[in-house]
């Protein structure tokens, strides 16, 4: 049985276990897992992440308007870390309320959702707020390595990929196995975003909302490169970005891939 059937009221769930780094080793299974945000948990979906998954940490990338929003719910011996790497101007809460108007807010931009995105990917990658929240996230890792960690935003796309993408780097993962491990998302929410995309155009009859709509949902390689490729004009390499950019250094490294790789 799929962890989605087991961990149910989340969107997406991934153990990176067994994506392979360049030296040919394998992440462990069971200690690293990226998901969508976990406020609507069910009783036995948390024993499951205690029993069987031995859920240690819990690190929450949404903004603060998402928190107070949506609060994770609170699980007994599990460590929670807030740590947001975008703020509420560029990530804010979206209720019911507000979706219309953050949709048509976002549709009338010069190059639209994509180009949005791509920006957002960017400055992931780039500014102080969101390299300091992923160096912390590096760090509870290494500091946390017996249990399993889980990281998440709202959906589990966009902060929790770039968070992803982070540690396989780190841990020695090629890049483009990291964009066909970030590509993976669109296999889960294929009939999801289909039923979204189609219920924009039937109720509103608006083909431009519905296909931004559709590109603020789906994961895009185009969104993923444009982080890799913000790293390499800041930073210069992948290298110059763990060790200058995110401060991460080689000791960090190796007790990172002593506790992850197999």
């Amino acid at each position: 049985m799929g962890l989605k059937r087991k961990i149910k009221k989340i969107s997406f769930i991934r153990d990176l276990g067994d994506i392979e780094t360049i030296d040919g080793r394998k992440i462990k299974k069971g200690k690293l897992f990226r998901t969508s945000k976990l406020n609507k948990l069910k009783e036995k979906s948390v024993e499951y992440l205690i029993d069987d998954i031995n859920l240690g940490t819990v690190i929450d990338l949404r903004s603060d308007s998402e928190v107070y929003a949506s609060k994770d719910l609170e699980i007994d011996g599990v460590n929670y870390y807030h740590l947001p790497p975008l703020s509420d101007d560029d990530n804010p809460a979206v209720t019911r309320k507000t979706a219309m108007k953050v949709l048509k807010r976002i549709s009338k931009l010069d190059g639209g959702a994509r180009l949005h995105l791509q920006k957002i990917y960017r400055k992931l990658v780039s500014s102080d707020k969101a390299l300091n929240s992923y160096r912390e996230m590096v760090k509870e890792l290494i500091d946390n390595p017996d249990k399993a960690t889980i990281w998440h935003c709202t959906q589990g796309k966009d902060r929790t990929g770039i968070g992803s993408a982070i540690i396989l780097i780190i841990l020695g993962v090629d890049k483009e196995v990291i964009v066909k491990d970030y590509m993976r998302y669109n296999r889960s929410h294929y009939i999801k975003n289909a039923f979204a995309f189609l219920g924009m155009l039937i109720v509103f009859l608006r083909l431009k909302l519905a296909r931004t709509l559709i590109n603020l949902l789906v994961a895009r390689e185009e969104y993923i490169r444009a982080a890799f490729d913000e790293i390499e004009k800041r930073f210069g390499n992948i290298d110059n970005f763990i060790h200058d950019a995110l401060k991460i250094n080689d000791e960090d490294i190796n007790k990172l891939r002593l506790e992850y790789l197999e």
